[in-house]
This record gives structure tokens, sequence and C-alpha cells, in this order.
């Protein structure tokens, strides 16, 4: 590992650097040491001859002493007199010697000269004798770099030896540093045995743990909420990357596109409108449109989300907007509707009167013609009247209002109030079953009874037969069953006859005096009633209704 290198490598140094400043230190200091004692002896030795040359002559130099020291005998003015390494007429003077020139004035003196090579130094002492002449000694050693070059493969021997001591010591002691770091367990460092000095760092790796746990929870939470509203959105949800690459979609988008995660924005959809947004958007201009998809309407909104490095993600929005235009586009067939069947009425009333106020009418056709007017006027009211109780049954909040109703009564008083229409028709309108109650509004249910007898009637053949249950259903609830042998109901109209002013057949309808209305009607008040309506027709062989309250 690169920490038990770092470390190994630096023990190392630090080893090889410690040996070597207290080498050099220990040669320096003993170096010095030796040449103080020579200098030492030297002038002892020097001294002890001065005495011996005082008292017996110069005949002690030549007769009574041998030395392995080099000895000069210099005259005053710098002669050499003798020297028992040379021949001391083949020497210069020696008056400009500082030793001797200190031995003169002060009676010794003393210096050290390094030869040409830096391999050697030589000491000098003179003293000064009580003829004036001058007595001097040289001894010469190695220099420290003399001494040092002479001892090199010893040295680079001891250096080797030490540099491999050093080695096995400093691996001993990274292993000894490293293996407890390296066994740390981070997650519960408070509970790792490691030396004290280590104890500082593992407090701080356990607080450090807690605060990003913290983070950590505190982000997972926000993320899984993120998560869980994209998720749960009723809106489609999608992202795409800078290359127009689908990254994310949420999982209302998924059942639009089913799994296209990782596709580009072409293979999600083929549409015009979707294609040029998003091109729009990924040089960074958002735009909105709306799409038809599977039979659905969506509200589309792509924008760009600008980024630091100048390029553009891109998120789409897509909301179901299919209700919404449903119900715009059955407000405006609504008002051209209501538009064309109050004029239709109108415009008759208007030509009629028009005929009777110019005087264009038979006195005899006059009463024909404000008969006509009322019918017209008649049938007008009965679709004002219808359109009013619908918007009231859209409006209105009936809960207030509810109490409790026997179904079998208002279905006694609807057959009584169609009895005289059933009978120009020679239809007879049947009523069976027993009293059920419910919690209801009594005028939206009678509009329910009344609508489905009404049109039984209607859209029955002469002398065909209504027939009308009203009691209690297998699963307890209460149950309203209108049969006809009447016209019946093509199968492609069966999923529009709740809409308004919807007729299977417009013809008879007019015939009739419908407006159109009634089973929107019954649809609207069935549902303010939490229930349910059923129709099972064939054509040319009858319709039946079922409501279940």
């Amino acid at each position: 590992m690169k920490i038990n290198n770092k470390t190994f490598l630096s023990l190392c140094a630090i080893s090889l650097l410690t040996i070597f400043m207290a080498g050099s230190l220990i040669i320096y200091i003993l170096y010095n040491n030796f040449s103080a004692e020579v200098k030492r002896q030297l002038a002892q030795e020097c001294e002890y001859i001065a005495t011996a040359l005082n008292l017996n002559g110069e005949e002690y130099l030549t007769h009574n002493f041998s030395s392995e020291n080099r000895i000069t005998l210099i005259a005053s003015d710098g002669r050499v007199i003798f020297d028992n390494k040379a021949d001391a007429s083949s020497l210069e003077n020696h008056l400009d010697r500082p030793e001797v020139t200190q031995a003169i004035s002060s009676g010794s003196g003393q210096s050290t000269r390094l030869s040409d090579t830096l391999g050697e130094k030589t000491y000098y002492y003179a003293q000064l004798l009580d003829n004036g002449n001058v007595i001097r000694m040289a001894i010469t050693t190695q220099s420290l770099f003399g001494v040092l070059v002479s001892s090199v493969w010893y040295i680079l021997i001891t250096c080797a030896a030490v540099l491999i001591i050093a080695a096995l010591i400093s691996k001993a002691l990274t292993k000894s540093i490293v293996s407890p770091i390296n066994n740390i367990r981070l997650d519960e460092p408070l509970e790792n045995k490691t030396y004290d000095e280590l104890a500082p760092l593992l407090v701080r790796i356990d607080k450090q743990n807690k605060t990003i746990a913290d983070q950590i929870e505190t982000i997972s939470t926000k993320q899984n909420e993120i998560e869980y509203i994209m998720e749960n959105m009723k809106e489609s949800f999608i992202i795409f990357n800078r290359e127009g690459n689908v990254l994310y979609l949420n999982r209302s988008a998924k059942l639009i596109f089913k799994e296209a995660e990782g596709c580009g924005y072409p293979a999600l959809c083929r549409d015009g409108e979707y294609l040029k947004a998003v091109e729009k958007a990924l040089s960074g201009k958002d735009s909105s449109f709306k799409m038809s998809m599977s039979g659905k309407t969506y509200a589309v909104s792509v924008c760009a989300v600008d980024k630091l490095d100048n390029s553009y993600a891109l998120i789409m929005m897509m909301m179901d907007i299919t209700q919404n235009e449903e119900a715009e586009t059955m407000r405006r067939e609504f008002s051209a509707n209501v538009s064309h069947e109050l004029k239709t009425p109108l415009a008759s009333i208007t030509g009629y009167a028009e005929i009777i106020e110019n005087g264009l009418a038979d006195k005899k056709d006059i009463p024909k013609f404000a008969g006509l007017i009322r019918k017209e006027a008649q049938r007008q009211l009965s679709l004002i009247n219808d359109i009013i109780r619908l918007s009231n049954l859209e409006e209105r909040s009936y809960e207030s209002e509810k109490s409790p109703v026997d179904l079998y009564l208002l279905a006694e008083e609807a057959v009584q109030n169609l009895n005289e229409k059933a009978q120009k028709r020679k239809i007879k309108v049947s009523l069976s079953g027993e009293s059920v109650t419910v919690n209801g509004i009594s005028h939206v249910l009678y509009e329910i009874i009344y609508n489905l007898l009404d049109n039984a009637v209607s859209y029955s053949h002469d002398k065909n037969n209504v027939d009308m249950f009203v009691g209690k259903a297998e699963n307890n609830k209460a149950r309203i069953i209108v049969k006809d042998t009447g016209i019946g109901i093509p199968e492609k109209d069966m999923d529009r006859v709740f809409e308004r002013f919807y007729r299977v057949d417009k013809s008879r309808s007019k015939e009739t005096g419908g407006t159109g209305l009634g089973l929107s009607i019954v649809k609207h008040g069935v549902m303010i009633h939490n229930g349910s309506v059923a129709i099972k027709s064939k054509v040319e062989e009858g319709t039946t209704v079922t409501v279940e309250l």
C-alpha cells in the first residue's frame, strides 16, 4: 500500500539522516580532540627539548636526542641551523614563518598548514631559547578530508550495514504504525484498539460518520419524497439529457410511452409538434403545445434547463386534458344545439304569427295556426325546463335535501301522469314490484323515473307494452327496470345516448316533442344518488334500462 511505502521510506530517510548527522558530529569532535591532543603533546615535547638545549647546548640535538617529529633549530636571523629531516644548508630562511615570528616576539608560537593535496595537515610549535635561537617542532597528520578519503571503503561498508539495519527497523516500525491504521473499522471507529496517538483521529472519524449518516438520511428522505411525488403524479414527467436521450420517465409517462429510457427523443414520439418543441428546447427555448395520442389529448410543456457549461438538459410535462377538451366540445355542441333547438320553434311561431298579423290567413285557419303556435311554444318551454333541470343537477349540491323516499309511490305517480300520452297510442304501461325506500331527493328521483317511462312510451310502437319494475335487487340495492318493445338502439349509438341533445331517431323525436335531454337528466340524477345505470337494446326488439340506487 502507498501509506506503507511512504512511511517506510520516510523512516529510512530519517534514520539515515540521523546516523549521518550523528556520525559527522562524532567524527568532527573526535578529530578535533585528536588534533588538540597532538598539539598539546607537540608543545610539551618542544618545551622539553628547549629546556634541554638551554642546559646542554646544541650538542644535545646531535648526540643525545632522536624523535619521529621534525625538529628545526632556527637562528635569530631566520637561518636554519639544524633540521633532523633535511639538510639545514639547503633550507630557506624561516624568519617569515608565523610560528617563528610569534616565538621571537612572545616566547612561543604555533601554526597549522595544509598540504597542497589537502590530504595532510602539519602542526608547528616554536619555542624561544635563552640564546635567542628558536627551536621548532612539526608533526604531520591526515586532515579531516584525508581521513575520510582514506576511510571511504570502511565508511561505505558501514553505511551499507547501517542502511540494512535501518531498513529492517523502519519496516518493523512501519508495520507497527500502519497496521493499526489499516485495520481500523471505520464504521465503528471508537471500538478499535490502537495506540493512544490515534484516539483524536478516531473520535473525529466517529463524529464525521454521524454527520455523514445524518446527511445521507436527510438526502435519502428528500430523494424518496421527490421520487414518491414524481412517481405518483397524474402528470407525465420526462427528463432528457443534452443529447436528447431519455434519462427518466415517471409512472404516468411509462403508461403512455412504455419503457423508453435511454432512447433518443425521435424514437419516443413521432408527432411533428413534439419534435419541433424538443429541438427548440435543445437550443434553449421553451415551448408549449397540445398533442393527441391513443385517443387522449395532452397539454405538453417542454422546458430547457440552463447548465453552467452552456449545454441544455430538457424536462417535459404532459397533462391529460382529455376531459377538459371533451367538456369544451360538449359545451360548444350544447350551445349550438340549444341555439338550434330554440331557434326552430321560434321560427315556426314567428312565421305563423306574421301570417295572422298580415291577414294572409283565413278566419277558419286562425285557430289552426294558433294551435301550432301554442304547440311550438309548449315545445320551447319544455326544452327550457329540461335545460334548467339539467343545469340544476350539474351545479347544485343536494346533500342537505336528501330524505327517505318511496320509489314505488313515485313510479305510480309517473305512470298516472303519462297514462293519457300512452292511451293515445294504445300503449299499455304496467308497474310491478314492491315498496322500497331510498335516502334521496324526491323530485330528482321522480325525474329519473318519469324520463325513463317517457322515453319508453315515446319510442315504442303503437299498441305495444311498457313494463316497469320497482323493488329490491339481490345486492339489497333499490332497483328500477323499464322495458319496452320499441324501435331499439343501434349498437353504434349505445355510447352516446346519454349525451345532451343526442337522438337515435331525430324524426321520431320531433314527432313526439322530445328535447334530447331526457337520458342526460337520468344520468346526472343517478350520479347524484351514487347509483348506476345500464342499457340493453336490440334494434326493432326493444330496450331495457336498469337503474340501481
